[in-house]
């Protein structure tokens, strides 16, 4: 029977493994890669989110310029007021499709512009857009003169703690409304 274990000790000494040293050399080098791997992937995180923010502050900005250009393009006889540094709106005169006046008016302490159509006032804009500055620039519209024209400047922002989720954007468009002036009348 000794002859048995004396046999299986030295199949044993004859067996490889890995040393401490060898271990520790892997550890090492795969906390390393898991270190740098993770890193990447969190920078990646973080820009996929700051590109969110960008295109839904991008996707806001536009739908309230586009939703006020497309009732100017309708409209005629407007009047208003400039919302830089506070609160301001601008009036088309002409009816509305429900028979109303149309209202565009920006409140600096709310931050949105709002679409009043006579039967209820509506922001344009989404909760977590603030709007910091809108101006009506209102061109042109005497008959003895040049075709009217509305400049809207428009800044907004998506207010955040962290610099990845915050954005800031400028737009700036003319509207010349479809009533076209004549020396005589005014042609729609």
């Amino acid at each position: 029977m000794e002859e048995k274990i004396d046999y299986k000790i030295k199949e044993r000494k004859n067996e490889r493994g890995f040393t401490l040293i060898e271990l520790m050399v892997a550890v090492g080098v795969f906390a390393v890669a898991i270190t740098a791997s993770s890193g990447l992937f969190i920078t990646s995180l973080r820009g996929q989110q700051r590109t969110y923010v960008v295109q839904n502050l991008a996707d806001n900005a536009r739908y309230a310029m586009e939703a006020m250009a497309k009732e100017m393009r309708m409209g005629s006889g407007f009047s208003g007021t400039t919302c830089v540094g506070g609160s301001g709106s601008l009036v088309s005169h002409m009816m509305h499709r429900d028979g109303k006046y149309v209202k565009f008016s920006y409140e600096a302490v709310e931050k949105k512009i709002k679409f009043d159509d006579g039967i209820s006032e509506l922001p344009i804009t989404s909760a977590n857009i603030e709007v910091t500055s809108l101006d009506f620039e209102l061109r042109g519209g005497s008959p003895a003169t040049t075709q009217e024209r509305i400049v809207i400047v428009m800044q907004a922002r998506v207010a955040s703690n962290s610099p990845y989720t915050s954005a800031d954007i400028s737009l700036q468009t003319t509207v010349s409304p479809r009533a076209l002036y004549t020396k005589d009348r005014i042609m729609n």
